[in-house]
């Protein structure tokens, strides 16, 4: 028989804002599918700004250097469209550089020329660098930084609690003053151009260039660099430092951030697979605390070490107590270090970038 259908008491339109403006990304877009109704409320710009935000997953490239989105919880559709088509509409050739917080650093281009070099260019039939939104969809174009020998891959730094500015740094390579000290231009989006500086490094720290080499913290880059040390600068250009990395100086270490503090850590893929993390003190001294030491081949549920294996950690959460593995093959975990529980969130060995949704308005948006 037909029952009668009662109608569900409602909430008034301000307190269902409010309560979604409390949702996660996440939650947001499951809610979408209830109905036209909520779809229209859960997209509502003033909704998803307010909506807080956490890691939601990592942007990844697989065998072929296709650039793939993979969710935090390893399920369901990607949170995110790793084929950025709102670049696609402009650019033949995007590749992503870097993700910071929310946003992406990439190189873009119409040429058919090969793109693993790149010429700073605006363009749109040369190369150029883009920071994008994909949360937004915003874009905007960097203007060249004035290096005449070319310029080399820059640094984003963006904070998602200063949403209305983001940083861009771009060492010069191999050049010095009569001092001895390395240039540096600093790009602003509040300003809109670059700023060249005479670096306060006493000498040149040559940075590693790669997708895994800076960290922004507390309004300040950090750049790994070769010989074992971290350069940082501020987005000032005011404070200059050089950081010697913890533990042996013949292994390489990786840095993250996390819960406000500047983490590095190694994995021994030599001997056991001991992972060791530590964990920045003081930067005024330099000092470092071991936090945490694991076994790498129990988080996998391996009893040794097979010739050829190698094992990575790629990130660390940047709200908890939880970091990211890889064994390079086929298979991507997280820990969490409080609970010790163990999840397969991919079977691809991938080295993912962190990626945590941020819906303001891109700071000089031009796109």
């Amino acid at each position: 028989r037909v029952e009668e259908q009662r109608t569900a008491p409602s909430l008034p339109e301000g307190a269902i804002v409010e309560i979604l403006s409390r949702v996660p990304y996440r939650s947001l877009c499951r809610f979408k599918c209830v109905s036209k109704p909520w779809l229209a409320l859960c997209s509502a710009p003033d909704i998803r700004k307010r909506s807080p935000q956490t890691l939601s997953g990592f942007f990844y490239h697989d065998e072929g250097d296709a650039l793939r989105f993979c969710n935090l919880n390893g399920r369901g559709p990607p949170l995110v469209d790793p084929s950025l088509p709102f670049l696609r509409k402009t650019y033949r050739h995007i590749s992503v550089r870097q993700v910071c917080a929310g946003l992406l650093l990439c190189s873009c281009s119409n040429s058919s020329r090969d793109q693993s070099f790149w010429n700073w260019n605006s363009s749109l039939d040369e190369s150029c660098y883009v920071v994008c939104n994909p949360a937004t969809e915003e874009w905007t174009v960097l203007p060249p930084v004035g290096y005449p020998e070319g310029d080399p891959i820059p640094f984003l730094g963006f904070d998602a609690a200063v949403p209305s500015r983001f940083v861009v740094f771009a060492p010069r390579p191999n050049t010095f003053s009569v001092d001895g000290s390395a240039q540096v231009a600093i790009y602003s989006s509040e300003t809109g151009r670059w700023t060249h500086l005479q670096s306060g490094w006493s000498t040149d720290p040559l940075i590693s260039h790669g997708r895994y080499t800076q960290v922004f913290l507390n309004g300040t880059i950090h750049l790994r660099s070769i010989g074992h040390r971290i350069a940082t600068v501020d987005a000032e250009g005011k404070v200059w430092r050089v950081i010697t990395m913890p533990g042996d100086s013949s292994k390489i270490c990786d840095v993250g951030q996390s819960q406000g503090r500047l983490y590095a850590w190694k994995i021994d893929n030599s001997h056991d697979c001991q992972l060791y993390i530590w964990v920045l003190e003081d930067y005024g001294t330099g000092k470092w605390t071991l936090q945490h030491t694991i076994n790498v081949l129990e988080l996998f549920g391996r009893n040794h070490r097979e010739d050829g294996d190698s094992y990575a950690m790629f990130a660390v959460h940047p709200d908890r107590n939880m970091i990211f593995l890889t064994d390079e093959k086929n298979m991507t975990l997280s820990y969490d270090i409080d609970n010790l529980k163990v999840t397969v969130i991919c079977t691809e060995g991938m080295k993912g970038l962190p990626y945590t949704p941020c819906f303001a308005e891109l700071p000089s948006a031009g796109h």
